[in-house]
């Protein structure tokens, strides 16, 4: 694999040089700029592995800058380099997902080499998720929807029952053979972005801090910044940025209500909430079948589409029956 090329965007010279000598010491193609707008430039012209911005820069901040990163290259990996005094900035860039991490000045050489490494690692597993996307059958895709799952042993074939609820629950709402195909391919994909979620934190037994909650809210966008990239599964990425949003308008990450959000993902959380009410979690024991029906049935109007509950309730009925 090509070297990996991070962009060191800073104000101060000195600061450029120090970095810029850490990292090629690593064999990393380095670029620099002194602001946001020399830094958008530099993005423009060449693929980005990683990019770390000072926060406090003229012309531009270093949110400001790395919110347009976002914007224009969603894979390349986000480091805010920062001062004490930015630090509750830093945190909040991080919980709105412009931020991957952030480093504080002055830096510790292993620390600042490590968080790298690791962010490094991601980005080049997402590309290679991409790569084998774009050739992708739904036997390729049912296998990586496997592979994500592999990362919360609770999880195991969640995607397949999704999948299998949402396509029952699309028949009986007559979707069409192209809306079918997308719901199919979005079932299995959309907890995706859970790859770039922390193991610890997908597995951990007790409560989650707010901050592990946002960083878990986050695989929605996570799972649509991959999916998007690939042609053919276009249509397929907003139905999984938006399967956590409620009808009501009180879901995430748009808050999105009704007819906005996508049939596909309204569809996918019905699917989605039944099969986890029914399944052990790291935080409880499977409830029963009769109780997540009673689940669904109260959240009809708030959480989920009425018709879509109506749909799968007669569904279960029927296999009940059957």
């Amino acid at each position: 694999m090509p070297s990996s090329t991070l962009l060191l965007v800073d104000d101060e010279e000195n600061v450029l040089h120090s970095l810029k000598r850490l990292f090629h010491k690593e064999g990393y193609n380095i670029l620099t700029a002194s602001n946001g707008i020399e830094g958008l430039e530099k993005l423009n012209s060449h693929q980005v592995s990683l990019v770390i911005s000072d926060q406090r820069m003229p012309r531009m901040s270093g949110v400001d800058f790395l919110r347009q990163v976002k914007k224009r290259s969603p894979e390349t990996i986000r480091i805010m380099l920062t001062g004490y005094t930015d630090i509750e900035v830093a945190i909040a860039a991080i919980n709105d997902g412009e931020v991957y991490r952030y480093i504080t000045k002055p830096w510790d050489e292993k620390e600042i080499k490590y968080t790298i490494h690791q962010a490094l690692d991601k980005y080049n597993s997402t590309l290679e998720l991409v790569e084998t996307l774009k050739s992708a059958s739904l036997d390729t895709i049912r296998a990586l929807s496997e592979a994500v799952e592999l990362k919360d042993p609770y999880t195991r074939g969640h995607c397949a029952r999704v999948a299998r609820y949402a396509l029952e629950i699309g028949k009986r709402l007559n979707l069409s053979e192209e809306e079918t195909k997308y719901l199919e391919y979005a079932s299995y994909l959309h907890d995706f972005g859970k790859i770039g979620v922390e193991a610890e934190v997908l597995n951990k037994a007790g409560k989650l801090t707010s901050k592990e909650w946002d960083h878990i809210k986050r695989h929605p966008e996570m799972g649509e910044n991959v999916v998007k990239q690939v042609r053919f599964l276009g249509k397929v990425a907003p139905l999984i940025r938006s399967h956590h949003e409620h009808y009501d308008g009180s879901g995430y990450p748009d808050g999105l209500a009704g007819d906005e959000i996508p049939i596909g993902s309204r569809i996918i959380a019905v699917a989605d909430a039944y099969d986890a009410i029914t399944s052990d979690r790291p935080y409880r024991r499977a409830l029963s079948p009769q109780k997540a029906v009673d689940i669904l049935s109260k959240e009809r109007g708030r959480q989920f589409d009425p018709l879509v509950v109506e749909r799968f309730l007669e569904f279960l009925k029927e296999s009940r029956q059957a």
